[in-house]
């Protein structure tokens, strides 16, 4: 069970924008996406239950540096959270692996599906 701020908490009441991100790590190599990083994050399809995770993740890849970017075993924390008064507040979901990733390219832009 996770534990939230007081902040977090209420911010949750709000019906605000809901803030996602994306951290993907493999030893020292750490890659972070969300709604406000270069390559944004597009769209996430979660399914969280106690005895299994399964993601999909869409990453816009605006400047192309995730095209030559294989983040297959890399582990990967989705965190959801709220702007807050006390900022950008999130709260990690339990990790998973990427599996599989694949380079998909639409109406002319570019995205890594995950």
């Amino acid at each position: 069970m996770r534990t939230l701020s007081g902040t977090l908490t209420t911010a949750q009441k709000s019906l605000e924008e809901v803030l996602c991100k994306a951290v993907f790590t493999s030893g020292a190599n750490t890659y972070t996406y969300g709604v406000e990083t270069a390559n944004i994050l597009r769209k996430v399809s979660h399914n969280e239950q106690p005895y299994s995770q399964t993601a999909k993740i869409l990453i816009e890849n605006f400047d192309n540096t995730l095209t030559s970017l294989s983040l297959e075993g890399y582990q990967a924390v989705l965190s959801y959270g709220f702007r807050t008064s006390a900022g950008d507040e999130y709260s990690a979901t339990a990790p998973l692996k990427v599996k599989a990733q694949e380079l998909v390219n639409s109406n002319g832009k570019r995205w890594k599906k995950l």
